[in-house]
């Protein structure tokens, strides 16, 4: 049989691994709440590049649309000639 100095050193040998452990643990913990929080924003971020919702993919009214852009106007001028004509 151990004697009880042994047996009270190998007690505080296992505490000791047991406050290490529980210290990892509430390290890794707070990680991944941290993780969870940037995965929340980043999902956040995500939405508004992914399939924007209008009136053709959702059931959204056409008023709710964005307006469309405009397409620009042709750079070229009338040469002043009748159409058809050389």
């Amino acid at each position: 049989m151990l004697p009880i100095f042994a047996l009270m050193t190998k007690q505080k040998s296992i505490d000791e691994k047991f406050d290490a452990l529980f210290y990892r643990i509430d390290q890794l913990e707070k990680e991944v709440d941290d993780l969870k929080d940037e995965n929340k924003h980043l999902k956040e971020c995500l939405v508004k590049y992914e399939n924007p919702k209008n009136s053709s993919n959702s059931n959204m009214s056409p008023s709710s649309d964005f307006p469309k852009q405009t397409k620009t106007n042709s750079l070229r001028t009338s040469s002043g000639k009748k159409h058809g004509v050389n």
